[in-house]
């Protein structure tokens, strides 16, 4: 099913839109919220999962990761990082299709210097000068939460809370254990503040086979809900992504392949606007301005 994701960067106005599908097709869109312009980045004949992406703080790094499963390619599983909103690698790990590959990462700052977080494989080129910390140290000075994806890892880093089924803030010692990998069968939940005392609830679960798979999901999937000041919850079941945005104090959601905003008052969102419409986008070869 075609979906649109983003991610925003938490130190700067800048996000970008990973929109994939129909087929296996994928592109990355640059986003100003300042301005709310859009700039088409690069086209990917391939799916990009944006579980297995992330979007440096500054907002001017984009990292990704392609399994292609093709074992005739040389570099059947790739990891990149480029300048946002491209895709011309400017540092890349390759390795064949037989072997899960250099995983995904995700941007941290140790000591003052940005890094990736990711399994220290070597890379085949480093234009961009970042290098990669262990992907599972003993020790996280930047992110004492508890331990659950490298995914969850990264909303945790943006702002998001971990919460027990009961609402209850999860402890770093709560993370994901053999025993509990996927937090039972209620997924994985996390919580952010928006404004006027309401929250965006985001639950991650598995997806089943057979007959208990979903239509329309992928293998992992994100629900949302809003949360009002007294607890009252409300499912947002078409939502494929939100976030809340600092920059001009709204939600932000996508459904159907397009971009939504809304302020949100005491009394719940206000009025919609649709800031992009990606429905009708086409694959177009575009060079990378670098």
């Amino acid at each position: 099913m075609p979906q649109l994701n983003g991610i925003l960067a938490t130190e700067s106005a800048s996000a970008i839109l990973i929109r994939n599908g129909p087929h296996k097709l994928s592109c990355t869109i640059g986003w100003d919220r300042r301005t709310d312009e859009f700039q088409t980045g690069q086209w990917l004949k391939k799916l990009m999962d944006y579980e297995l992406a992330d979007l440096s703080p500054d907002g001017k790094w984009f990292t990704y990761f392609i399994v292609n499963h093709l074992a005739r390619r040389k570099y059947g599983a790739y990891r990149a990082i480029s300048k946002a909103p491209c895709l011309k690698a400017m540092t890349f790990w390759g390795t064949s299709a037989y072997i899960l590959g250099p995983g995904s990462g995700i941007f941290v700052e140790d000591q003052g210097v940005l890094r990736l977080r990711a399994s220290d494989a070597m890379s085949e080129w480093n234009l961009a000068g970042i290098k990669t910390i262990d992907q599972f140290p003993a020790e996280r000075p930047w992110l004492d939460t508890p331990r659950l994806t490298l995914f969850h890892d990264r909303l945790q880093r943006d702002g998001w809370l971990a919460i027990n089924p009961d609402g209850t803030r999860m402890t770093p010692d709560q993370g994901i254990t053999q025993s509990n990998p996927w937090r039972d069968t209620l997924g994985v939940i996390l919580e952010k503040g928006i404004t006027n005392g309401w929250k965006l609830r985001q639950i991650t679960r598995s997806n089943g086979r057979g007959k208990d798979q979903l239509q329309n999901r992928r293998w992992r999937y994100q629900l949302y809900q809003l949360i009002d000041p007294s607890g009252a919850t409300t499912e947002m079941p078409d939502w494929d992504w939100a976030d809340y945005d600092p920059i001009k104090k709204r939600l932000v959601w996508t459904s159907d392949l397009r971009l939504w905003a809304a302020s949100v008052s005491q009394d719940g969102p206000g009025d919609t606007t649709e800031l992009l419409d990606t429905r009708e986008m086409r694959f177009t070869r575009i060079t990378a301005p670098y």
